[in-house]
């Protein structure tokens, strides 16, 4: 038997009485009200309606993302020149800095001299060699 009633059984209800009317608006309630409300609340429940409206991860702080030698270059290539103060020396690329301090010192020597980014694996397979026998 079906216990849901039908919409001819609820009218039928209501008529003798038996189901009260429902009433089709909602209280109404301000959002200065709602606000009261929230700022009354402990911070249990405050966490709650965080947690609800998925606000919780909001207050964390942004990972700060490191830009890579390549996004530079796109961002050059995109807007045009880059300039530098005069004294201004870079960071080696990855592939330099993991060769060591030698490596890097011969790098930053090589970038002053305005030669730039021009080690190849072979000098810097000679710097290895350099640095063993020494």
């Amino acid at each position: 038997m079906n216990k849901t009633p039908t919409p001819d059984m609820t009218e039928a209800m209501e008529a003798e009485g038996a189901v009260a009317p429902q009433e089709s608006t909602p209280p109404s309630v301000t959002a200065d009200q709602i606000a009261e409300v929230i700022a009354a609340a402990s911070e249990d429940v405050k966490e709650k309606i965080r947690m609800r409206l998925d606000l919780n991860k909001t207050h964390t702080r942004a990972k700060r993302n490191k830009f890579t030698n390549q996004q530079v270059r796109n961002t050059v290539k995109a807007f045009g020149e880059v300039t530098h103060a005069p004294d201004f020396v870079p960071d080696p690329p990855s592939r330099i800095a993991e060769r060591g301090p030698e490596a890097t010192m011969i790098w930053k020597n090589r970038w002053l001299e305005g030669n730039g980014n021009n080690l190849s694996e072979y000098d810097l397979d000679q710097i290895d060699a350099d640095a063993a026998s020494m």
